[in-house]
């Protein structure tokens, strides 16, 4: 199963808390509870084990619930000194789905799990370090914890050590301003791999990644396709400022040949906002492209610089049912959270999909859209007993949402 879950569940989580506020939720009659019979389909499959039990199952390749048992960890972890490294670890498998799982189970733990990677952060074995750092991204503990330890791989001169910390550091909120220097210089490495991570970290600081302006503008102008765009979305994430139009600057790349570049600049303008209400014309004709590549992001975006959202709906509306474009536009609606409700039903039909990834990608969407989507969730709770450890996942974090 290729997998969209990364990412989108710890977004998923946020919104449903949104959703509560909104008129139209508020609006929105709500089911009667669960039956009991519902109510233990939504059960993890070891839930009933001790979490020592489960730690085991989580390790052994050959078990069953090997899946189930990595994502009940974030439940009940048992001992976290015993259980976070060994998840730690498993965020670095061969296999995508068992790193997927235990993400999410980091997630769940959170910053209590953050203290237990010490020892592998500070061990000199590559893998452990890697392990430790893929961890802190998902626990969110990483700057405020460990910003010695990252700074010191940051400034290191050794290219894997300053991508595996600056991974880390995506997940380090606020506190990773404290490592603005060590940033900006990453800007300034010869991999342009490592731009684009640091690129990403700026990004998640927004107005107080200032500091790094005038090198994101010139690797804005200088860099390769991927520094460019990784780029003009740290820029957006900044917003505007004195010194430069942003917005005009990005526009610009909008006409790029190569459409991963038009389609983060596009991510770019959507963190602007309202602030880029100049080039709205330029985004709603890519709404229109023939090739349709960017068209799901250039109506998230359009709605973004809007706040209407009449023609994205119908734009994402036309490309929910494509096998090529269709997990995007679902995925870029449900970040609209209710205003995609007229979208609900559409994207429901996409939850019986023979694609898991598609299937998943709708899930999450409607629980975004929250409760809202109502009308949806005897669907949702057929995917509960599904085979495919994940979508049990998904659809139980949705009905969350929308209940």
């Amino acid at each position: 199963m290729n997998s969209h879950f990364t990412g989108l569940v710890v977004a998923a989580a946020v919104v449903g808390s949104m959703l509560g506020l909104m008129t139209l939720a508020q609006e929105q009659s709500i089911d009667p509870p669960r039956t009991q019979a519902v109510q233990d389909l939504t059960q993890n499959r070891t839930a009933h084990l001790p979490p020592a039990d489960v730690l085991k199952m989580a390790l052994d390749p050959m078990a069953a619930d090997r899946m189930d048992a990595i994502l009940q960890l974030g439940d009940t972890p048992g001992d976290l000194q015993q259980s976070v490294p060994r998840l730690a670890e498993l965020t670095i498998d061969d296999d995508e789905m068992i790193r997927i799982a235990a993400e999410l189970a980091l997630v769940e733990i959170g910053l209590d799990g953050a203290a237990k990677l010490k020892a592998l952060i500070d061990s000199d074995d590559p893998q452990k370090i890697s392990a430790a750092c893929s961890a802190l991204k998902q626990t969110g503990g990483a700057a405020k914890s460990y910003l010695p330890q990252l700074k010191k791989l940051l400034n290191s001169g050794d290219g894997l050590k300053r991508k595996q910390a600056l991974v880390a550091l995506e997940g380090g909120g606020p506190d990773t301003v404290a490592a603005m220097d060590e940033l900006i210089e990453c800007l300034d490495d010869a991999d342009f791999n490592i731009q684009c991570i640091a690129c990403r970290v700026l990004e998640t600081l927004g107005p107080d990644a200032i500091p790094a302006e005038d090198r994101l503008l010139q690797l804005l102008a200088e860099g390769n396709p991927s520094s460019r765009s990784w780029a003009a979305i740290a820029l957006g994430a900044i917003g505007p400022t004195d010194k430069t139009d942003i917005a005009k600057l990005l526009a610009a790349n909008l006409k790029s040949p190569i459409h991963v570049e038009k389609e983060r600049t596009l991510m770019g303008l959507a963190n602007l906002g309202a602030e880029a209400t100049s080039v709205a014309d330029a985004v709603r004709a890519l709404m229109e492209d023939h090739s349709k590549n960017v068209m799901p992001q250039a109506a998230f975006t359009y709605w973004k610089i809007t706040d209407d959202p009449e023609l994205p709906l119908l734009t994402l509306g036309s490309l929910i049912g494509s096998q090529t474009y269709g997990d995007a536009a679902i995925e870029l609606a449900g970040k609209m959270q209710s205003v995609a409700t007229p979208l609900a039903e559409a994207i429901s039909a996409r939850l019986s999909d023979p694609e898991d990834a598609t299937r998943e990608t709708a899930i999450i969407a409607l629980g975004n859209i929250g409760p809202s989507a109502a009308k949806q969730a005897p669907a949702i709770e057929k995917l509960l007993s599904d085979e495919d450890a994940l979508i049990r996942y998904a659809a139980r974090e949705a009905l969350k949402q929308i209940r």
